[in-house]
């Protein structure tokens, strides 16, 4: 379903008063990157995550580097899936995924299928992997 950006922020306020949430599935939201940022303090506050997929989901670049640091943070994830997502050709999300990604010692499977990625971001992700 899609959902104004009123009630998303609504339904992140839901999100991030339950703190022993484990997974977390947001699929087909296209939204500002205030609403990206906004999800991204959200994850911050779940430290108990495991697993969290957005699935088609756009919230800018801002909006979409922000979450992507905030799952940085996340220690306990196992599982992330960002498929379908616009990433684009952004050196900002290329140099946090070399800076921050490596500190999910958890992370047992990422899902970036159908995702559009530029070179920049595809080469920080491959440089990432072989740590």
């Amino acid at each position: 379903c899609s959902v104004t950006e009123d009630g998303f922020f609504a339904l992140l306020a839901g999100i991030e008063s339950a703190s022993a949430l484990q997974i977390l599935q947001i699929n087909h939201q296209s939204l500002s990157a205030g609403a990206g940022i906004k999800m991204a303090g959200c994850l911050c506050s779940l430290t108990n995550l495991k697993s969290v997929n957005l699935i088609g989901c756009s919230f800018g670049e801002d909006g979409n580097l922000s979450i992507l640091s905030a799952l940085c943070s996340l220690f306990l994830l196992r599982d992330i899936s960002l498929q379908e997502m616009q990433f684009g050709d952004s050196n900002i999300l290329g140099t946090v995924l070399r800076e921050n990604f490596t500190i999910l010692t958890n992370l047992s499977s990422l899902d970036i299928s159908g995702s559009n990625i530029g070179p920049n971001f595809a080469d920080a992700f491959v440089e990432t992997l072989r740590f």
